[in-house]
């Protein structure tokens, strides 16, 4: 089967999606199917347009980006690509790239899927300007990715639901997997202790560095936890926006928490498992 898969992004570009995408493309490879990504150049300008990565092809394209990566423009179409696909997969109805190229696509007779992924999430966005100027986009373009879609998916009830009721699409939930390795592995507690030499009881956070995040709540709330138990140490791995890092080592600062909270910055998957594995909570704090 040869099957496409869309999103703006791609390795070597780190994040949660990006990572998602890249997971399935290679296990479908596995399985012996031709398996091919089409993505934006940005943040892969270093690397060829046309590769292959464990058995992936990606095909990167120019592309305009408007501030945001969800208001990412494909300059150009690789039509060849296209035509020879079984079946198109795109991810987020909210990203502009994956909407025109699916688009493209779907003119061509193929069919598509989307996984919908924080359906009207913008509604209530931390800033009052994405809300504002955002949320009508996100409507937008929510409706014309509904129009293309032959097989709609969702990771959760509560989104399935929410596509249902104010798009009328029904979906199929199906959340992203787990590789094998998360479930085999060994406890690795004593190993992320030993690398990173760290004490005590640990909590952490493992995730991008942004305001949306709300990590600068969870350090706030740290505060307190210290309070009553000073041996517990908040342990941060993940990096993104510089003044955001900044920000957070500055109320670290400010309430003298220079001893219990530790930036690693990015770590590898490896590291990520041990941290788990040596951590008492895992905190996903959001606005």
């Amino acid at each position: 089967m040869k099957i496409v898969h869309v999103f703006h992004h791609y390795y070597p570009v780190i994040g949660g999606l990006e990572r998602v995408v890249q997971r399935i493309a290679e296990e479908q490879a596995k399985l012996g199917h031709e398996v091919h990504v089409i993505t934006s150049r940005y943040g892969a300008l270093h690397r060829p347009k046309e590769e292959i990565i464990n058995e992936v092809h990606v095909h990167r394209v120019n592309a305009w980006r408007l501030h945001f990566p969800d208001l990412t423009i494909p300059r150009e179409i690789p039509y060849k690509i296209i035509k020879r696909a079984d079946i198109a997969h795109g991810y987020s109805q909210n990203s502009l790239f994956t909407y025109i190229i699916c688009k493209k696509a779907k003119e061509l007779g193929i069919p598509i899927v989307v996984y919908f992924i924080g359906v009207d999430y913008l509604r209530y966005h931390y800033n009052p300007l994405i809300r504002i100027f955002g949320y009508p986009y996100q409507k937008i373009i929510t409706k014309r990715v509904v129009k293309i879609t032959d097989l709609a998916l969702t990771t959760n009830k509560y989104e399935k639901e929410l596509l249902r009721r104010i798009y009328g699409m029904n979906s199929i939930i199906l959340p992203h997997g787990v590789d094998d390795i998360y479930l085999k592995a060994p406890n690795m507690a004593h190993y992320f202790r030993q690398k990173y030499n760290v004490q005590g009881r640990i909590i952490s956070y493992i995730g991008r560095l942004h305001p949306t995040k709300g990590v600068d709540l969870l350090i706030k709330a740290f505060k307190r936890v210290v309070q009553q138990y000073p041996d517990v140490i908040l342990v941060i791995a993940g990096k993104g926006e510089t003044r955001y890092e900044y920000k957070l080592r500055k109320i670290v600062r400010k309430f003298k928490l220079e001893k219990n909270i530790r930036f690693l910055g990015y770590i590898s998957e490896m590291d990520k498992m041990a941290l788990i594995d040596a951590s008492e909570a895992i905190i996903l704090p959001t606005k």
